[in-house]
């Protein structure tokens, strides 16, 4: 499969880069999925980080456009404010990084902020489905502030964005089950009609998955043509950012200069690459070959 890349683990001590299974860079076990998505070097979390947070967003905007997201966004994750105001995001009256207290009265504060916290949270009307504010489907934010709302009438649908290894796609959907088991717990136990966790699963290197990528942005209502825009960006986005990965691992392995590294403009092991600068990763004769935009 062009999507595949060599086991990192079995490459580094075949050839020599690295006396044991641990990754060279950090303290933990090496293989192709680490490099890119687990690797715990700073400048390797920092850019994870930041694929991670930049997928969610492609989901957001997408779920800001069908009829019962644009008003029903309570909350994200996905970073600060002013950068998803540069995204286009209009989230102003959106809970942001810290969940916010109507949603879970009854646990204490210190409680609230040790919760877990999914990227978004999409508060529905257990009845009517409406993005305007009508008597059937009010605005709950007003709702809450007036200390009005009644669980048993809403849904609150979690939405969690990983990436994952290409055949196994399992263990990360199982992670993200387990991450937010208590906060399910906790919004069950408040009383609120339905409460579903939504996983979506885009592979490292870019993979969408029927199971896993399609049917919960399907679940989500957003239409063919909508999740196949979506998923469209999703995919390139990954690649871009495996790229850049792979890059930034191998500049910080053996600390070269640009040009013997062939990072692109202006990219050094501390001025990580640029993703969109890269497009394309493919394995050839157990190598990672990495080729520039034509």
């Amino acid at each position: 499969m062009p999507h595949q890349i060599a086991n990192g683990t079995n490459f580094n001590q075949k050839h020599g880069f690295s006396p044991d299974a641990n990754c060279p860079i950090c303290p933990c076990i090496d293989s192709a999925f680490h490099i890119l998505s687990g690797c715990q070097h700073t400048k390797m979390r920092n850019m994870t980080i930041k694929r991670h947070n930049m997928a969610s967003v492609l989901i957001v905007q997408a779920l800001q456009k069908v009829p019962c997201g644009a008003n029903q966004i309570a909350y994200t994750d996905v970073g600060s404010a002013d950068k998803l105001s540069e995204q286009g995001l209009d989230l102003r009256n959106t809970a942001n990084k810290t969940l916010p207290s109507w949603l879970l009265p009854k646990l204490t504060a210190h409680a609230l902020k040790a919760s877990s916290r999914p990227d978004a949270i999409l508060f529905l009307p257990s009845t009517v489905c409406s993005c305007r504010v009508t008597t059937c489907n009010p605005n709950f934010q007003q709702l809450a502030k007036d200390k009005k709302l009644n669980p048993n009438q809403w849904e609150v649908h979690l939405i969690e964005s990983k990436f994952c290894e290409d055949t196994r796609p399992g263990p990360q959907f199982q992670k993200a089950k387990a991450q937010h088991s208590m906060l399910i717990a906790n919004l069950n136990r408040q009383g609120y009609r339905e409460v579903k966790l939504h996983v979506i699963l885009v592979e490292a290197m870019g993979t969408i998955y029927k199971d896993y990528t399609y049917k919960p942005l399907a679940d989500l209502n957003l239409d063919y043509h909508k999740i196949k825009k979506l998923t469209h960006k999703l995919n390139e986005h990954s690649i871009r950012h495996a790229s850049a990965l792979i890059k930034t691992r191998y500049a910080l392995q053996y600390n070269t200069s640009n040009k013997s590294q062939g990072l692109g403009p202006g990219a050094t092991a501390h001025n990580p690459p640029d993703p969109d600068y890269f497009l394309i990763v493919c394995a050839v004769g157990g190598c990672l070959v990495v080729r520039a935009p034509k």
